[in-house]
């Protein structure tokens, strides 16, 4: 129980840190990275993408602790 209240409340405050970062996280040089590059570039806007990424490890976290509760 202890370990599921300490991932709880490492990915809030991750979440919360998020809310603080820059603008541009991740500026891959001009010269590489093509791949990184498309994926930013879908990616939206930083509040739209931090938001997404919150969403998205919730629904992770929420999922894996449902699997350990039933196992």
């Amino acid at each position: 129980m202890v370990s599921a209240l300490s991932t709880i409340d490492s990915f809030a405050l991750g979440a919360a840190l998020d809310l603080a970062a820059p603008e541009v996280v991740w500026a891959p040089p001009s010269d590489g990275f093509p791949t990184l590059k498309r994926a930013l570039g879908h990616a939206g806007p930083a509040q739209q993408r931090g938001e997404d990424a919150f969403n998205f490890g919730l629904e992770i976290l929420i999922a894996g602790l449902r699997s350990r509760l039933q196992a």
